[in-house]
């Protein structure tokens, strides 16, 4: 089945003539400032009341107003504004911690400006460095497994590490802190070179870390120096940390988050909201800045009916986390 384009006028008409929304209620200026795909489709399974059992389109009321469209999508960007300053301060806590961490490992084998990266090449070659994981084993659930050569975990620690060994030789680097240090210098240090890495490479670096380097990190995330944390623990928050970096990319591109929460699976879901709150309580120091306030949310509601119920119970939770 082909999906045809339509103009501002034709989506506002399908609105009205299909989903039966109130066409008072509707301003096409709507659709000037944010696309359909922002305005209705994440918000159709809030503000619907089931779907046609033969089509499997969403079913609404005999009229409904577009104002609970708007009142949603306030809400996405209100989680979304937090969850952006939360993940900001956790992203610079997470350089802080590997930064200091592999810049004292170089320094404690000499390397008292941390500018010889050779031991990137005899990391690669398999050979001990420092303590790390060697480059072909993880730890799993308390156990230490090897990996294929293949493996997305051992391709991604090649290529973290590959991109750590091009920027310390970039000679034109366009990160301004890189530059400074080159240009004051003539080199690049570790602990500038990880500025440069998005968070994604950053959890491999932080995967090729000993266990104790882990669960010290772990232990300062939860702000608990005595929490128990053992080697299936640390699998299941580095799990988190990379959904973590997927709210991070929804949430810095400006795509509504309300489909990621509805759609997150199940089983999985009470971590989700347990790495949020942590995230939450860890970083308020940070978040003071934002001015989002939740007071004002916990009213969404929409007249609650058997289909919508479970999807903003969902959104309730979220918020009652982070809020």
């Amino acid at each position: 089945m082909n999906k045809e384009y339509l103009t501002i006028q034709k989506q506002i008409d399908h609105l009205v003539n299909d989903k039966n929304i109130d066409r008072a209620t509707i301003q096409e200026s709507y659709f000037k400032e944010q696309t359909y795909l922002d305005l209705v489709n994440p918000y159709s399974d809030i503000v619907s009341i089931g779907r046609d059992s033969k089509t499997n389109n969403h079913v609404y009321e005999e009229l409904e107003s577009f104002g609970k469209f708007i009142e949603s999508n306030h809400i996405d960007d209100s989680i979304s504004c937090f969850l952006r300053h939360a993940l900001g301060a956790f992203e610079k806590s997470f350089k802080s911690f590997l930064m200091n961490i592999y810049c004292k490992k170089m320094y404690d084998e000499g390397d008292a400006q941390v500018k010889d990266y050779s031991w990137i090449e005899r990391y690669k070659r398999n050979e001990n460095v420092f303590d790390l994981v060697p480059l072909g084993y993880q730890h799993y659930r308390g156990a230490t497994v090897v990996l294929d050569s293949g493996d997305g975990k051992y391709l991604k620690r090649i290529e973290v590490l590959d991109e750590i060994l091009a920027e310390s030789q970039n000679t034109n680097p366009s990160n301004l802190m890189a530059k400074h240090y080159l240009n004051k210098y003539g080199y690049i240090p570790m602990f500038v070179v990880i500025h440069t890495l998005s968070l994604g490479k950053l959890l491999s670096l932080f995967d090729m870390l000993p266990i104790d380097d882990k669960i010290s990190f772990i232990r300062f995330y939860f702000n608990d120096v005595n929490k128990k944390v053992d080697g299936m623990h640390v699998d299941k928050i580095q799990k988190d940390f990379k959904t973590l970096v997927i709210i991070r990319n929804i949430t810095n591109h400006y795509e509504p988050i309300f489909p990621f929460i509805l759609n997150y699976h199940q089983n999985s879901f009470k971590s989700l909201l347990d790495v949020l709150s942590a995230l939450k309580n860890h970083y308020s120091r940070c978040l003071t800045l934002s001015k989002v306030s939740f007071d004002d949310l916990h009213h969404f509601s929409f007249d609650s009916n058997p289909y919508s119920s479970p999807k903003i119970d969902r959104i309730h939770k979220v918020i009652d986390a982070i809020g």
